[in-house]
């Protein structure tokens, strides 16, 4: 972080004469009136995205050497990404969020969540309630928090253009590993997440500074331009680094910008290496960047934050203690940064050069997804550096060309890591024999408890490899084999009986894989998936979506898992169960659903979303059946499911007898109308457990406005406006006509309610919702 001073949290704020603020209150009890708790308001890549490219109107500048008249200087407008961060909060944040504004006080985050403020006119992307809208369903985005606790802390200049930031960010985001295009990930961006009007005095600032870092995942410390970044010569920068390294459970990483870089792997010419490169990089950096940092030279835009920070630091030991370990630290971060970038780039020969230079990773994980060219050889030296590095705790290589070779090398130098838990190889066409090598080595590894092999052709001989290290003891507790259509009966043989033998397997994914899954749930061996999972002491969690499963085989499931357990025999261990996007079809679907509810007292997530045909009134009313006698079921999940009205009245009538239900998902059935939504209503109002109720996409209109009012009623008890003493924000549709709020039932539980897709509601629902969700938010924070 680095503020200059403009009248902001940190800087010209501090008199009239800069455009502050006087504060009657401290700066900690200033940032808790203006809403949540500081390390709560950190913000996703998507609304930074969308952000820069707001438009401002704000002053022309002469033309160097023409001296500006009399009259009013011309304006112009921008995009925000155009200007520098110090222009943004100047000319955007701080006007939204200035005294007399019903938002004076709040950070712009804590503005926007409680309505205090709002985004121009067009940004339809964005809720009242700090949500993406339904403009973002066809990205996965529809409905998810915009705004959430940090996860990584971005250590940044606000000379950078907020272009560059955003770039930097996204860059990073898109090395984490996800399962699909949204992850749960926030980033702490300090002209987002502080006030910009208020005056924070050097301690104050230290103090939140300090619960955020230590409250993230991560610091990034953010390098930009390459050779002449600003973040070393700046004293926050710094003293920030040094909170990361220093601070209990805190974590540095730097992040590099390489988004201009030349990426050899694209064209069709031979790919050919950069080591010189690399290896001239970090010369250069070591002499224009690492020499030269001295905190005691380094800026800040005040002198009394200078002096308290000096001060601070002075008291961890001397400035020259700090300066050595921070150069150290970031010629050490530098070097990693390079080392990522080979291996993401797939220059083998470069992470050759690298590791022979006695280049060490940093950081407990390593992401690498989709490597262009050169995979399989990369992945190899790879090896090379895990071998050498007891740190790392976490190898994800996704889409990258692994082959056996690799496969081979990853296995031989993780046998006997000493800190892997997790490995992920996922789409990677590594094969049988790969497999086969790889597993060699992993059965060794003690500490390795996750591995995922989605999507790696698999086949027999890999399947009966997996089976037979579980039967000799591997550590494993999660195993995801998804996506491996090549596993026959014979792989599910060996796979079944090194299931039933682990001691240690928790977590078992086959989804996608239906040959093996059908031939465990057929013919004479029918029954013997379940009988595998029955035996497994510590499997809990069963995920077979996508496997074609039929009613018949959802039978055999359940005689296999429940079959033959005499009186006195220890309950089925599942508390998780999967059926996803199969063809359970009709009553009898239903019943073996109820079989399991009632033969597995421990499940908790039951999940059949997804079969398009299961939703009808006789294979709902034998569900409904068993809702009572499910003790710890709390997650059901019937999206997709075709339920119809008579469907949803059946399963309606057990809902206040799923006591623990806490989330019920019947979104994306479009089908059930008001009709069917108005019995589910009913029966929720007033659930003590239920936190969140999809009913997106499902064809509901303002006939279901009422019940979805009524039920939102009994969910929160009426809490007074935002904003303390100052009144600055007053949560919207909180009047005594909101029909939100008042008269709630203090034991209701509900968190989240999801109605979009359903364009015929009316505005006003919506805007319930938001009122609603603000309210929440407040009491949330403990602010009432």
């Amino acid at each position: 972080m680095e503020m200059p001073a403009i009248g902001g949290a940190r800087g010209g704020a501090r008199g009239a004469a800069a455009g502050g603020v006087p504060s009657s209150q401290s700066g900690s009890s200033m940032l808790r009136a203006a809403g949540l708790p500081v390390e709560q308001q950190a913000v996703h890549l998507y609304f930074l995205q969308e952000m820069q490219y707001l438009e401002v109107t704000l002053p022309d500048v002469a033309p160097e050497g023409e001296a500006p008249g009399d009259e009013a200087p011309p304006m112009r407008t921008v995009k925000l990404g155009q200007l520098k961060l110090y222009e943004v909060v100047k000319y955007f944040i701080a006007p939204l969020t200035a005294a007399g504004t019903k938002a004076a006080d709040c950070s712009l985050v804590s503005a926007l969540a409680s309505g205090g403020a709002s985004l121009p006119e067009g940004c339809d992307w964005l809720s009242g309630d700090g949500r993406f809208t339904d403009d973002r369903i066809a990205t996965g985005q529809s409905g998810r928090p915009v705004f959430g606790a940090a996860t990584f802390f971005v250590t940044h200049a606000w000379s950078y253009r907020f272009k560059d930031l955003v770039s930097l960010i996204s860059q990073h985001y898109a090395m984490l590993p996800a399962e699909s295009g949204w992850l749960d990930v926030y980033y702490w961006v300090d002209a987002f997440a502080l006030p910009q009007g208020i005056e924070l005095s050097p301690a104050d600032l230290t103090k939140s500074l300090t619960t955020v870092i230590q409250s993230s995942r991560s610091v990034l410390f953010t390098i930009h331009p390459l050779l002449r970044p600003s973040t070393p010569k700046r004293l926050w920068c710094l003293y920030e680094a040094l909170l990361a390294h220093t601070l209990p459970g805190a974590h540095l990483e730097m992040l590099v910008d390489d988004s201009g870089s030349a990426d050899a792997q694209k064209g069709k010419e031979p790919a050919r290496s950069f080591a010189g490169a690399y290896v001239e990089l970090l010369g250069r950096f070591e002499e224009k960047v690492i020499k030269p940092l001295d905190m005691c030279a380094a800026s800040a835009s005040l002198g009394a934050d200078k002096q308290a920070i000096l001060t601070a630091v002075g008291q961890m030991g001397t400035n020259d203690s700090a300066n050595t370990t921070l150069r150290l630290l970031l010629a050490s971060l530098m070097s990693d940064a390079l080392l990522r970038h080979a291996l993401k780039n797939g220059d083998a020969e470069a992470v050759s050069v690298l590791i022979e230079r006695g280049t060490q990773l940093h950081g407990a994980s390593v992401h690498l997804a989709a490597i262009k060219r050169g995979g399989n050889e990369t992945v190899e030296v790879l090896a090379e550096a895990l071998a050498r590095n007891a740190l790392v705790t976490s190898v994800h290589v996704v889409r990258s060309g692994v082959r056996a070779g690799g496969a081979l090398a990853l296995g031989a130098a993780l046998a006997k890591h000493p800190a892997l838990n997790e490995l992920d190889l996922t789409d990677n066409d590594i094969g049988p024999d790969g497999i086969l090598a790889l597993v060699s080595g992993l059965s060794r590894c003690a500490p390795l408890r996750r591995l995922v092999l989605w999507g790696t052709n698999c086949g027999d001989e890999g399947a009966a490899a997996l089976g037979k290290a579980l039967s000799g003891g591997a550590p494993w507790k999660d195993l995801d084999i998804g996506y491996n259509p090549s596993i026959g009966p014979s792989g599910f043989s060996s796979l079944a009986s090194g299931v039933a033998a682990s001691r240690a397997l928790s977590s078992l994914s086959l989804a996608r894989c239906g040959a093996c899954v059908r031939t465990g749930l057929e013919g004479d061996g029918g029954g013997a998936l379940g009988r595998a999972v029955a035996a497994a002491a510590a499997l809990t969690t069963l995920d077979l979506s996508g496997c074609g499963l039929t009613a018949e085989h959802l039978g055999a499931l359940a005689a296999g898992l429940l079959g033959g357990r005499g009186v006195g025999a220890a309950p089925v261990a599942l508390s998780s169960l999967t059926l996803d996007e199969n063809e359970l079809t009709g009553a009898d679907a239903g019943s073996h659903l109820a079989a399991l509810l009632k033969g597995c007292p421990r499940l908790e997530t039951l999940h059949v979303n997804g079969n398009a045909e299961l939703g009808g009134k006789s294979a709902m009313a034998a569900l409904a059946g068993a809702l009572g006698a499910a003790p710890e079921l709390r997650m059901l999940g019937l999206s997709g499911t075709g339920l119809t009205p008579d469907g949803a009245k059946a399963l309606s009538s057990a809902l206040p007898s799923a006591r623990r239900l806490t989330h019920l998902d019947v979104g994306e059935n479009y089908e059930l109308g008001d009709a069917g939504v108005a019995p589910i209503l009913a029966a929720l109002k007033g659930h003590k457990s239920l936190a969140r109720l999809n009913l997106s996409s499902t064809g509901i209109s303002a006939a279901s406005q009422a019940g979805l009012l009524t039920l939102l009623a009994s969910a929160v008890p009426s809490l007074p406006a935002l904003g303390g003493a100052r009144g600055g924000v007053k949560a919207r549709g909180s009047s005594s006509s909101s029909g939100v709020g008042a008269g709630g039932l203090p034991g209701a539980a509900l968190m989240e309610l999801v109605v979009v897709g359903n364009p015929d509601l009316p505005d006003k629902v919506d805007e319930e919702i938001a009122a609603w969700k603000t309210r929440l938010w407040v009491a949330s924070a403990g602010l009432r």
